[in-house]
């Protein structure tokens, strides 16, 4: 019986300490297109930015699998080199002023 009780409460632990690995939101923020952005919508988006990749590294963290991990990666990268892109357009836009 004891070492059920103590199977039991471990399992519950180990889901406890994952918990926090469940609540990453793979929604990417929306990224203005630069060729017609302002600065503060540039600004706010590159706060979002960070944010979900700080948020998708912690969850890196807690992937189980390579299917997840590379899952996670992909949308990381797939948001800077889209975000990316559109700062770039953006400088642009503002240098020809």
């Amino acid at each position: 019986m004891k070492k059920l009780l103590s199977a039991l409460a471990l399992c519950s632990l180990a889901s406890f300490a994952q918990a926090g690995c469940l609540d990453w939101k793979d929604q990417p923020p929306t990224i203005p297109a630069g060729d017609t952005a302002t600065i503060e919508q540039m600004f706010k988006a590159q706060e979002e930015v960070k944010f979900y990749v700080n948020e998708g590294m912690e969850e890196l963290e807690c992937a189980t699998n390579n299917f997840k991990y590379n899952h996670i990666v992909y949308r990381l990268k797939k948001l800077a080199d889209n975000y990316n892109q559109e700062l770039h357009s953006f400088k642009h836009k503002v240098a020809q002023r």
